[in-house]
């Protein structure tokens, strides 16, 4: 049986605010551009350098088609990483990477499973 919170949770996605910056809930596209691009959160890692955390964040912070886009355009994710880290303060870097991890991790934790009635298999 589900917990409430849990359904509650998967039904109304969550918006992160962190200095003035919006992070939407994760995609599945947003997590597609991460891998184009090779970042360590796709690999387990936390990010430990500023330019992957503000990088996560300006592919995270549009929408997943345009951020796989982005993602494909070396140049241009670099311009959007410059102008975005002109707008953060140092102090909410570590701010971001948390909302970043939060992100991901609601992602991923608030698919809502159910059990297939016996003889037939889950449906996708």
């Amino acid at each position: 049986m589900s917990e409430p919170t849990a359904v509650i949770a998967a039904l109304i996605p969550v918006t992160e605010r962190v200095a003035g910056i919006e992070l939407p809930p994760f995609t599945l596209a947003h997590w597609l551009a991460l891998e184009a691009i090779n970042h360590p959160l796709t690999k387990g890692e936390v990010p430990e350098k500023f330019v992957d955390i503000v990088r996560a964040v300006a592919l995270c912070s549009i929408p997943g088609k345009d951020a796989r886009r982005l993602a494909a355009d070396p140049r241009a994710l670099e311009s959007a990483v410059d102008e975005l880290a002109e707008r953060i303060p140092p102090h909410a870097v570590r701010d971001l990477a948390e909302a970043m991890a939060r992100q991901v991790a609601r992602a991923f934790d608030s698919a809502i499973r159910t059990k297939a009635p016996e003889g037939e298999s889950p449906s996708a």
